[in-house]
């Protein structure tokens, strides 16, 4: 039988038997093993989420993936609306044409990766899936160096690998999307080469271009909270009067900022050339984001802390208290690392707490450094527990940890989504499969009027026509078919029903299918 016909619980199930083996070598002693099925059940369960959904969903992931089509073709002119017949407004980023709205380099990645396996969801989808089964490790060596305790390393690494929102997002489900995931891998991994640079002073240069790379490659994701590292870096040098009166240390850090700045400006430089009124514009919507809340993403400045029951799951936030208040009541402060890692995750929260727009995705770049607080809480908690049965002390962390792994991982949230009875989803599949049988029955010289609101995008991601989620008035249809145009229009969605003059149209082609 083929996986993807079982049902969803099934085949997320079938998967999660990969994490219960790598548990299982973990707890025996076999580090390797342990690790590598926590990678592959990783992978596996990624991939099971990015075929979930065969179409795209609204916010923001359509768009990502419209762009990231066009570049395949024109890496370097990003584009959301390929084909300009009407005028177009360059200030709204859902509509126009040069789309700078987000930086390239996941757009890039996309891109990529379906020129390699075709333009579907799936390739578009696949490095986030890639990305994230990676994050683990990345994950594991870093706890295991700033808490000496592969336990806790190991948990923190499960938690997020098994991150119900980390999941969805890799699924293009939630808001932000690929664009957050492939953030938050480069940030994560800037911090992974800044660890392994201070614990391998013999080959500096080499961590410091690693840190430099990914530092990089963060920004030009998603723009300068990406030099997160240099926060939590620069921190420890000022805390420590030893640390701090070394030049050579402030020297390792500028080389590694010039590095990061070396991979991101090329890409500001050109866009201010190349394209000066639409990069214009995106720096001021940039620094609209910190002054007033836009398109409706308001919140006050608890929105982020009140949302982390959400990045983690109410059962886990208890035991990230726990955790940190032990870090900070046995002295951990003066332990290597705990400064950076504390005023990293502390500044994210600070920062975007104070910016007026509010989106869930900002503070979960620092989800890493999150998951191994709440392991180090867990394992604190089964420790106090462990006294009481001293010979039982692995079964005790076990019988804490798992039912809590399982509360963030949310499996009944992933299939109640998928389910059959969600009528959302349902018209998504339905209309996605209108514009492809749209799509095979049109010539690519058609124009396409009247998709179903911003579902234009869709249908020119799946197809080779320009679409759009309105109509033109009469005269500028008459105008369009005057100049050599063929015009198609959906008769009616929802309560959108063209008029009777245009419906009558003799010249146009009427496509009667409906979509929900």
């Amino acid at each position: 039988m083929d996986l993807y016909e079982l049902t969803p619980e099934f085949q997320v199930l079938l998967v999660s038997f990969l994490f219960a083996i790598g548990i299982f070598n973990f707890a025996k002693g076999r580090e390797k093993w342990g690790l590598a099925f926590l990678v592959l059940g990783s992978l596996c369960l990624r991939l099971l989420m990015i075929s979930f959904d065969p179409f795209l969903h609204g916010w923001d992931e359509r768009f990502h993936a419209l762009v990231a089509k066009h570049m395949i073709e024109n890496p370097f002119v990003p584009m959301l609306r390929q084909h300009l017949v009407i005028a177009y407004d360059y200030t709204a980023w859902c509509c126009n044409h040069i789309w700078l709205h987000k930086q390239p380099l996941f757009m890039w990645q996309m891109a990529a990766s379906m020129k390699l396996f075709g333009v579907n969801e799936f390739a578009m989808r696949l490095p986030s899936a890639l990305l994230g089964a990676i994050a683990p490790l990345m994950i594991y060596r870093i706890g295991t160096i700033w808490l000496s305790d592969k336990k806790v390393a190991y948990l923190g690494a499960l938690l997020f690998a098994l991150s119900y929102y980390q999941l969805e997002l890799t699924s293009g489900y939630f808001n932000l999307d690929h664009n957050d995931v492939v953030y938050g891998f480069y940030v994560l991994a800037s911090i992974w080469a800044y660890v392994e640079y201070r614990i391998r002073p013999g080959k500096p240069m080499v961590w410091l271009l690693l840190i430099g790379l990914f530092v990089g490659c963060a920004v030009l994701n998603k723009w300068l909270t990406g030099l997160l590292v240099f926060a939590g870096w620069g921190s420890m040098l000022l805390y420590n009067p030893k640390e701090r009166t070394n030049w050579k240390n402030w020297l390792h850090m500028a080389v590694a900022l010039l590095i990061a700045v070396a991979v991101f400006l090329p890409w500001q430089v050109y866009t201010a050339s190349a394209f000066p009124i639409e990069t214009a514009w995106e720096q001021h919507f940039n620094y609209l984001h910190i002054i007033k809340p836009l398109e409706n993403h308001a919140g006050d400045a608890f929105f982020h802390i009140r949302f982390m029951k959400t990045h983690y799951g109410n059962w886990l936030l208890p035991f990230m208290a726990i955790g940190l208040v032990l870090l900070l009541a046995k002295g951990w402060l003066k332990r290597p690392f705990t400064i950076e890692m504390l005023v990293m995750f502390v500044i994210i929260y600070a920062f975007f707490s104070q910016v007026a727009t509010k989106m869930p995705a900002f503070t979960f770049v620092v989800a890493p450094i999150g998951f191994l607080l709440v392991a180090f809480g867990i394992n604190q908690v089964a420790q106090g527990l462990g006294h009481m049965v001293p010979s039982r002390s692995g079964l005790v962390l076990a019988i804490v940890a798992i039912p809590i792994v399982v509360l963030g991982f949310r499996p009944w949230d992933i299939v109640a989504y998928r389910s059959d009875d969600n009528q959302e989803r349902n018209n998504k599949i339905h209309n996605t499969q209108i514009y492809k049988e749209v799509g095979d029955e049109l010539t690519s010289d058609y124009l396409v009027f009247n998709c179903k609101s911003f579902e234009d995008v869709e249908m020119m991601f799946y197809t080779d026509l320009n679409a759009h989620h309105w109509w033109p008035s009469e005269q500028v249809l008459d105008s369009l078919l005057d100049a050599g145009h063929k015009i198609a229009i959906f008769k009616s969605h929802g309560s959108q029903v063209l008029p009777a003059s245009i419906a009558n149209h003799p010249r146009l082609l009427i496509i009667n299918q409906q979509l929900h």
